[in-house]
């Protein structure tokens, strides 16, 4: 998409001793058949609830009229199951998913770089 995560990609790339492998969730779609380095990508749905509101919009004339946010909560994005994650990982993955749509897991909204950066510390 050219955007922040495409420079994550690349930073992690830079960053990295020779030789090591960089593992990377893409950005929307399935990156997994292009690199061996991709072990999950961001799926959007076009059946979410928001994408329908989308649509709605387009037909009554209100689209560009504000944002369409997609989240795990109204079925808007997912992560892929690719081959690299293991199956324990992937219960794991689920679980945390499920917490998340229930509201029982908080994610903090990290816009800026610095935020993200200070909640990688705390774990």
């Amino acid at each position: 998409m050219g955007d922040n995560a495409s420079f994550g990609y690349l930073q992690g790339i830079e960053t990295a001793k020779a030789g090591h492998k960089v593992w990377f969730i893409g950005d929307i779609g399935n990156m997994g058949r292009s690199t061996s380095t991709t072990c999950s990508s961001l799926r959007c749905s076009g059946t979410s609830r928001t994408l329908q509101k989308r649509s709605r919009n387009i037909d009554n004339g209100t689209y560009g009229t504000h944002g369409y946010n997609l989240t795990l909560a109204n079925g808007g994005i997912s992560l892929l199951k690719t081959r690299f994650i293991s199956a324990k990982v992937w219960n794991e993955i689920r679980a945390a998913q499920t917490q998340i749509q229930l509201g029982k897991l908080k994610v903090p909204l990290t816009t800026k770089a610095p935020q993200v950066k200070a909640l990688i510390k705390q774990k």
